[in-house]
């Protein structure tokens, strides 16, 4: 019988508590068997430099330390070994090799549908996978949908509503920069690894 898997990939630099209620909801309303995270070792869209934090070691470290007692949960350091830049279909290709009779899905924040054109090869993307787009703060219009389905065709994609969480990388960075506290933010193994 086929698996359901997750694929939630990003920088995770760093992981914060947004990423981690976007997953739970991800496993739970895909009813998904596991989910992998991979952390990418340069987004397409952004430099090396302008989001480093994290070592891509301890980004690794802290996404193992985090989730090493959910077993729905894996690490993929597959982009982070390739180096270079890191394309989603690249990934998705090799993780086809290893799950090729189980029904796929890449998770996406709904900020990416507008974008998801400009993504390398996104046609053969969605030959291999569904897209799950998280629905941040349940809004969805009538207009929204047949825009999503117009992009991705009506049977390509789920949507997961997600709880709104106003958290991002950038502003923990901003906030560890200033010297503000960062604790409700973050799962302790990122305030582990700061301190």
């Amino acid at each position: 019988m086929a698996s359901k898997i997750g694929f939630f990939g990003g920088s995770f630099n760093p992981l914060h508590n947004g990423h981690i209620i976007m997953l739970k909801s991800f496993i739970d309303i895909l009813n998904l068997n596991k989910c992998i995270l991979i952390p990418n070792h340069v987004s397409p869209f952004k430099s090396k430099n302008q989001y480093q934090l994290f070592s891509d070691e301890d980004r690794i470290n802290i996404l193992k330390k985090t989730f090493h007692n959910n077993d729905k949960v894996e690490i993929w350091d597959h982009e982070i070994k390739k180096g270079g830049v890191s394309y989603t279909i690249d990934t998705l290709n090799h993780a086809k090799s290893i799950f090729p009779n189980d029904e796929l899905y890449w998770l996406i924040g709904r900020d990416h549908v507008e974008t998801f054109h400009k993504w390398k090869d996104w046609k053969d993307i969605l030959n291999l996978v569904k897209i799950a787009i998280v629905n941040r703060d349940n809004t969805f219009t009538n207009l929204d949908i047949e825009k999503v389905n117009n992009i991705f065709g009506e049977d390509k994609y789920r949507i997961i509503d997600a709880p709104l969480i106003n958290i991002s990388a950038s502003y923990i960075r901003e906030n560890i920069n200033h010297k503000e506290k960062i604790k409700d933010l973050v799962p302790s193994s990122v305030l582990d690894y700061i301190n």
